[in-house]
């Protein structure tokens, strides 16, 4: 069964849960919602990939090297990426418009 939020015809149907299901739910938002609010400072190569839209891993490690993205070396294996540096680096990018 699916819901066509965007349809005002649509019958109301009503649904049944659990409380602990709803608190667990509600939690849940309140989470996205904080995260959405407050980004993470520190981001994981994966994350910094898919926030850039770069496929390639050698990209971003090339970009830390030139300076271009601050980051912290946890580990030899585990580098993670300064988020304000990464908007700095797209805005850096951006073009104004006419």
């Amino acid at each position: 069964m699916s819901f066509n939020f965007e349809d005002p015809n649509q019958p109301i149907q009503i649904i049944q849960i659990d409380t602990l299901t709803f608190f667990q739910i509600i939690k849940q938002l309140k989470s996205l919602l904080e995260e959405k609010e407050n980004p993470k400072k520190w981001l994981t190569l994966r994350e910094t990939k898919i926030l850039l839209g770069i496929k390639s891993s050698t990209t971003i490690l090339k970009l830390k090297n030139e300076g271009k993205l601050r980051y912290c070396n946890l580990t030899s294996k585990k580098i993670l990426y300064d988020y304000d540096s990464i908007m700095e680096y797209l805005e850096s990018k951006a073009e104004d418009t006419f």
